[in-house]
C-alpha cells in the first residue's frame, strides 16, 4: 500500500544519504529529470545542479550533517538529462533511523516550470510597462516644458501689444491672442504636473504661510473671472488661527485655484465660495479642512467617479459646452493626496457642487 501511494503521487519523492547520493526515488522524480529509477542510483544531488547551485548545495549538506537534520521548503532549479531545466519546490525533512540517528533527507519535489515562466513572463512586461510609461512621462515633461517658454513669450507680447494704441477690432484680436494663449498655457501647465506625478517626480515644499492670506490671493487671482459672470466669489476665513503654519502654499494655491476656476466655470449664477476651518488642533498642528462651494450645474452621482479620472469629462462629446483637458481635479486629487489628505465632492444636479480636502499643517509658531 505504502509504495501504491509513493508511486501513484504527482510529486516526486527522493531520499539521499548525507552526502546527497540517492538512496530512494520514485517514478516520477525519474522522469522529471528524464532519468530511470534505475539511472538515479548513481546519480547525487549536486549532479543535478548548476555551477552556482552545486556551490550551494554542498553548502546545504555541510549545514544539515552538523544541523541534525531541518524541515525547509525552497525553489530550486534542476538539470535535466537532456540538458534542459525544470523549476521546483523541494520541501524536505530529516531521514531518520530506528534508534534517531540522522541518515539523510527525504525530500518531497513539486515541477512549478510552468508558474515559474509565467511569474518571470508577468515581471518581464510589467518592467517593460513601467519603463514605456516613464518614457511616455519624461517626453511629456519635457515637451510641455519646451512647449511653455515660447507659449509665455507669446502671452507676454500680447499684454504688451495691449499696452500700446489700438483700434477696437485690434484690441478685440489681441485680446483673443491673449485669451487663447493663457487657455494652451493652462492646458500645458495641466500636461506638465501631470507627468512629472506619473514619473514620481513631485516634491512637495515646507515653508511658512499664512492660510487666511492664501485664501485671499486665491479669490484675487480669480476676481475678474467670476465678475465677467457676474458671479459672487466669496471668501470664508479660517477662524481661531493665530499662527502660521507649515506647508506646500504654492501646491495648496495650485489646488484651490483649480477647484475654483472650476466652480466658476460651471457656474451661471450666484456665489463661490472658498473656504478653511480648523477641525482639530493641537499645540503642533492643524487640521484644516479647505472647501469650494458653488450654485452651479452640480454633477450627477453616477458621475462623480469619473471627474477625478485623467482626461474624463463627464460630458466628453466633441461639441461639449466646457472645455479642459480633464486633467485638472486628477492632478488636483494627487497632490491632496501627497499631503496626505483626500479631495472628495458632494453634489447633485441643479443644485451646486461642493469640493473639500482636509490636510494636517505643523504650527511654526506660538498659538
Amino acid at each position: 500500500m505504502y509504495r501504491q501511494i509513493v508511486e501513484s503521487g504527482n510529486e516526486g519523492i527522493w531520499v539521499w544519504d548525507l552526502d546527497g547520493s540517492t538512496v530512494y526515488v520514485n517514478e516520477r522524480m525519474a522522469s522529471l529529470l528524464g532519468y530511470t529509477v534505475a539511472e538515479m542510483g548513481s546519480i547525487t544531488v549536486l549532479d543535478v545542479l548548476d555551477d552556482v547551485g552545486r556551490g550551494q548545495g554542498a553548502d546545504f549538506l555541510a549545514r544539515q550533517r552538523l544541523a541534525g537534520g531541518t524541515t525547509e521548503s525552497a525553489e530550486c532549479l534542476l538539470l535535466r538529462r537532456d540538458g534542459g531545466h525544470v523549476w521546483t519546490v523541494i520541501s524536505h525533512s530529516p531521514w531518520l533511523g530506528d534508534d534517531g540517528t540522522h541518515l539523510g533527507l527525504i525530500a518531497f519535489v513539486s515541477d512549478i516550470t510552468e508558474r515559474r515562466l509565467l511569474s518571470d513572463a508577468l515581471q518581464s512586461r510589467e518592467e517593460q510597462l513601467s519603463e514605456a510609461l516613464q518614457t511616455k512621462s519624461d517626453f511629456l515633461a519635457t515637451m510641455s516644458h519646451e512647449m511653455r517658454t515660447p507659449m509665455n513669450g507669446v502671452i507676454g507680447l500680447a499684454e504688451l501689444l495691449l499696452s500700446t494704441e489700438l483700434d477696437e477690432q485690434q484690441l478685440r484680436y489681441v485680446a483673443g491672442v491673449q485669451t487663447a494663449g493663457a487657455g494652451l498655457l493652462t492646458i500645458i501647465n495641466d500636461i506638465l504636473d501631470f507627468s512629472k506625478i506619473e514619473a514620481g517626480h513631485i516634491r512637495l515644499e515646507v515653508v511658512d504661510f499664512d492660510v487666511n492670506q492664501l485664501l485671499e490671493e486665491v479669490t484675487g487671482l480669480l476676481t475678474r473671472q467670476a465678475m465677467t459672470k457676474r458671479l459672487e466669489l466669496n471668501a470664508r476665513l479660517c477662524d481661531g488661527l493665530t499662527t502660521s503654519l507649515h506647508g506646500d502654499p504654492a501646491r495648496l494655491r495650485q489646488v484651490l485655484l483649480n477647484l475654483v476656476s472650476n466652480a466658476i466655470k460651471f457656474t451661471d449664477d450666484g456665489e463661490v465660495e472658498i473656504s478653511a476651518q480648523v477641525v482639530a488642533s493641537s499645540a503642533a498642528a492643524a487640521d484644516i479642512r479647505f472647501q469650494v462651494r458653488d450654485t452651479g450645474i452640480g454633477i450627477a452621482r453616477s458621475d462623480q467617479h469619473r471627474i477625478f479620472e485623467p482626461f474624463s469629462q463627464v460630458d466628453a462629446s466633441p461639441t461639449r459646452r466646457f472645455g479642459g483637458t480633464g486633467l485638472g481635479l486628477a492632478i488636483s486629487r494627487q497632490l491632496v493626496g501627497a499631503m496626505g489628505g483626500d479631495l472628495t465632492v458632494e453634489s447633485e444636479p441643479g443644485t451646486g457642487s461642493v469640493f473639500g480636502f482636509t490636510v494636517r499643517l505643523q504650527r511654526s509658531g506660538p498659538s
